[in-house]
């Protein structure tokens, strides 16, 4: 998605503006045409796809990725007090979450990014890096590459949830992690935060989503990945 963005009077590092120019990202247009965040955030909650335990969320190294799109489901002004309470905003709005580093790490691929251990499955990338729809597409083919390869084409449901860098931190040979646990739906999180669709007064940031396809044959068959 080509969010509203203004390159002019918003935070960032000249270094990555160029890095993203340089790999076709036109700034200008963002800030002309891009789609408005509360525009956006009403579309996506009203989509199904947020708060959908049938749809599994497959991302790499995906932290700031699903805080970006909490902090415009919820319109917060800052980030939460302290990691139980961005646990619970997340496991309620993406209920399964699949981050492929983690599992690239369950099996002692220790090193490595995502285009890395895309060429090493020989994995074809479709367009340019840093493009979201570009490295998304090459998410989800790895994803699926790597499942069939040394998962024997199933998800294992141990990886499920475990976000890298998040709740999931690699310490040499062995990893340590804290378990994902789902929130009561019915209780209030913080009184801060709310679901529901966003006014237009927020913090403006930019971010890239992920998009994939039908998942593989598994006991949680039929679930999207996205």
């Amino acid at each position: 998605f080509n969010l509203k963005w203004n390159v002019d009077n918003e935070t960032h590092a000249a270094d990555s503006i160029q890095l993203l120019q340089d790999c076709g990202i036109d700034f200008y247009k963002l800030k002309r045409d891009g789609i408005e965040l509360h525009d956006f955030a009403e579309a996506f909650l009203t989509s199904g796809l947020a708060l959908n335990e049938q749809i599994t969320w497959v991302g790499f190294h995906s932290a700031y990725d699903f805080a970006y799109m909490m902090k415009i489901c919820t319109d917060w002004l800052q980030m939460p007090e302290n990691f139980m309470e961005f646990q619970q905003l997340l496991i309620m709005f993406f209920p399964r979450i699949v981050d492929l580093k983690a599992i690239m790490n369950e099996h002692k691929f220790l090193k490595g990014g995502l285009q890395e251990l895309a060429d090493a499955l020989n994995v074809q990338r479709v367009g340019f890096k840093h493009q979201a729809g570009s490295d998304s597409m090459l998410t989800g083919e790895t994803f699926f590459r790597f499942l069939e390869e040394h998962s024997d084409g199933k998800l294992e449901p141990n990886v499920v949830n475990l976000v890298y860098g998040l709740n999931y931190c690699p310490n040499g040979s062995s990893n340590a992690f804290l378990p994902m646990t789902r929130p009561n739906f019915g209780s209030d999180i913080n009184g801060s935060y709310r679901v529901g669709l966003p006014n237009l007064q927020r913090n403006k940031t930019h971010s890239a989503d992920h998009s994939g396809r039908t998942s593989p044959d598994d006991p949680m068959n039929g679930h999207k990945s996205s």
